[in-house]
């Protein structure tokens, strides 16, 4: 009987189970506290902090600017006493929400955590943002009161229960209530409240605000709790309680979470209203800082300045740079020179797979080259089908295509004055003819945009707008789209295009004759628009041979190298303007494959096509692979050929994935990252039982 135990199949080193297709996690389980228990992170936070330490007297936080400090025993005094003034002199509803725009001070933790206690909803602004950004936030947020500085408060605009001055006599007197209820436990918070929303920087796009629940933030600081509790137990000490000076701005994701974990620890916080590097050398040796995040900039200060001659920076032992890469050699110099500070640089992973070869970046080369370099060194059965249009019955050999990109390169260049590094628009349905566009162009230097027929004139428009294109090649039904441009549209189903693809007496070698640097821009590919208007993501030569390299190092390594081989069929449920439909055609041609193509999707023909054509694999979304299990249509065609589907896009449930299992026991049904190893895998011509 086989093997059905995920955790047996599952490997110790990686946590990766290749009869599912997904990851566990190597660690230990977490404890957390059940779900239905009504929980805020503001009462986990302090439940703990009072578990583990009894130290009310310890200093919580400093604000170095102003000269004034806090402990932890005055925070939760001022904690339940917002609370209670909140609830006594505003009439706040779970659920509202309360806006905080604020330089960094002793008063926003307490705010904070006064708000969580309540339910009431947190959303924290930088208060340098202008007052339409702010704007915009709010009307985001849908606050409905705000927490400001004096300075700040003119970028408010009128909210159903005001603007609360941080700086004020009123706001410090709600800091001092005498005789309070127990008022924090009286209110009942579900961990599935939202508990902030957190704001997006708008490097993309517009700003967007992200809601977090309770329950997201008490899995974080339950990590940070048990990450605590283990130094302890490691060292035979109680657990380490660091002082941090804080180069994050409060109302930053990084912030705010950094500010929980300060309190769930009995830690202590050192903020400053502006950084000034001298000022923070300063605040590090008066407050003894043991920790800090920082940026490279700030790391190449450390290495640089003279400044921190000036100052004892010996309680310093851990620095956390994040937010860019930092250069090996100023981590190097850093460590030389504070040779007991760890700099841990975050979010950083090795790869533990072999090193890809790849062609020095120096050598003039495009992708399109790259690939039939590669798919001619071997194979050389010119007469294997490439491309089929299931639509139309169209069909190309591969020694076809290979004539075809060559004439039709040829023929823009005799006919057409494009230069090298134009960009051209691509607006056709799947067809055998877009392919050879796409690999004419790159072979020319000519920098590849294709873009979904089905979009609105105005979207075209954008994206036009975006590439600058000076040609495009379109279809009679999406010509209406384009506006003039340069060197006009070419019509891929006119008898002028069809004239483009047959020329004769072509010079050999004329890929060869254009100098294409891996550096230049391939492809001008587009963003979904689904957070915002579309982006043209731009990709060079070296990116799409580097993908590329994989697949065929991927592909030799299996052993099959120049060996005779069962080729793959894939069926292209996704579009050839889409990103992930643009990389598979590469690497269909890479690996001498067949791609079996359809104008417009339809469950029952994509059936048909797996019978007729026996397509080996496909790439699918979750409700296709609901279809598969629901549809009896399935039983009407023989789909024996199939040995995966590699699906993505979203989560697929997983009752339907067993029930798929049960019905196709003969096909690999692989979800979520997994599934384009899967793609490769079936493209390659893998056995199914090898792992992905």
């Amino acid at each position: 009987m086989a093997e059905t135990d995920p955790k047996r199949l599952m490997d110790p080193k990686t946590g990766f189970c290749h009869q599912t297709g997904t990851y566990s996690s190597l660690r230990r389980p977490l404890p957390l506290p059940p779900i239905n228990q009504p929980l805020s992170v503001a009462e986990f936070c302090l439940s703990l902090f009072q578990r583990t330490s009894t130290d009310g007297s310890t200093t919580f936080v400093v604000n170095e600017t102003a000269g004034e400090s806090l402990s932890h025993s005055q925070f939760v005094s001022q904690v339940r006493s917002l609370a209670y003034s909140l609830q006594q002199r505003y009439s706040l509803s779970q659920n509202d929400v309360a806006f905080v725009v604020s330089p960094p001070s002793i008063h926003i933790p307490v705010v904070y955590f006064a708000l969580l206690s309540l339910g009431i909803i947190v959303s924290p602004s930088n208060p340098l943002s202008s007052n339409s950004e702010i704007a915009y936030q709010i009307q985001l947020s849908k606050s409905v009161i705000a927490f400001a500085t004096s300075k700040a408060f003119h970028k408010i605009p009128f909210l159903k229960h005001g603007t609360i001055l941080l700086d004020s006599p009123e706001f410090l007197s709600m800091l001092t209530e005498s005789n309070i209820d127990n008022i924090i436990k009286s209110v009942k918070v579900n961990q599935s409240d939202t508990a902030a929303i957190l704001y997006s920087s708008g490097t993309t796009g517009r700003v967007k605000g992200v809601m977090v629940t309770h329950r997201n933030l008490i899995g974080i600081l339950a990590i940070i709790h048990r990450y605590n509790m283990d130094q302890g137990k490691d060292n035979g000490m109680p657990p380490w309680r660091p002082v941090t000076f804080f180069t994050v701005p409060l109302f930053h994701a990084f912030g705010f979470f950094m500010l929980l974990g300060m309190v769930l620890s009995a830690s202590t916080v050192v903020l400053v209203e502006r950084f000034d590097f001298e000022e923070m050398l300063r605040a590090v040796e008066k407050y003894k800082v043991t920790a800090m995040p920082v940026s490279p900039p700030v790391v190449v200060a450390f290495v640089k300045s003279g400044l921190t001659k000036k100052y004892n920076l010996s309680s310093l032992q851990r620095l956390g740079c994040g937010g860019a890469s930092l250069g090996e050699e100023m981590a190097q110099r850093f460590r030389k020179k504070f040779p007991n500070v760890l700099l841990a640089q975050t979010g950083i992973y090795n790869c533990l797979t072999p090193t890809i070869p790849l062609p020095p970046i120096s050598q003039p080369l495009s992708a399109a080259e790259f690939c039939f370099s590669i798919f001619n060194s071997t194979f050389t059965d010119g007469a294997t089908t490439f491309s089929v249009n299931t639509t139309t019955g169209e069909a190309l050999s591969y020694s076809q295509l290979v004539s075809q990109v060559r004439s039709l390169a040829y023929s823009l260049q005799q006919r057409y004055s494009l230069s090298q590094h134009d960009v051209a628009f691509i607006l056709s349905p799947p067809s055998i003819h877009v392919p050879v566009v796409y690999f004419a162009l790159l072979s020319l230097g000519i920098v590849v945009s294709p873009a979904n027929p089905l979009s609105s004139k105005s979207e075209i428009a954008h994206q036009i707008q975006l590439s600058k294109p000076v040609v495009a090649f379109v279809t009679s039904e999406t010509s209406h789209k384009i506006p003039s441009l340069t060197h006009g549209t070419i019509l891929l189903d006119s008898p002028e295009f069809l004239s483009l693809l047959t020329q004769s007496n072509i010079v050999n070698g004329l890929t060869k004759s254009v100098k294409v640097n891996q550096s230049d821009t391939a492809a001008i590919l587009y963003s979904s628009g689904t957070t915002g208007r579309v982006k043209g993501v731009m990709i060079t030569h070296r990116n799409l041979i580097a993908m590329m390299a994989v697949i065929h190092h991927q592909n030799t390594n299996q052993g099959q190298g120049n060996e005779k081989r069962p080729r793959s069929v894939t069926f292209f449920t996704v579009p050839l303007f889409h990103v992930f439909g643009f990389f598979m055609l590469l690497a269909v041609v890479l690996l001498g494959n067949t791609v079996v193509l359809v104008e417009r999707f339809d469950f029952e023909e994509m059936l048909r096509a797996v019978e007729k054509y026996k397509v080996t694999g496909m790439p699918v979304s979750p409700p296709l692979a609901v279809a598969f299990v629901k549809s009896d249509l399935t039983k009407k065609y023989d789909l024996s050929s199939l040995q995966g589907l590699g699906c993505g896009g979203a989560p697929l449930g997983k009752d339907i994935a067993m029930r798929f299992n049960e019905k196709f026991p003969g096909v690999l049904l692989v979800q979520g990252p997994v599934a384009l190893r899967l793609v490769r895998r079936f493209l390659s011509g893998s056995k199914r039982n090898s792992p992905p």
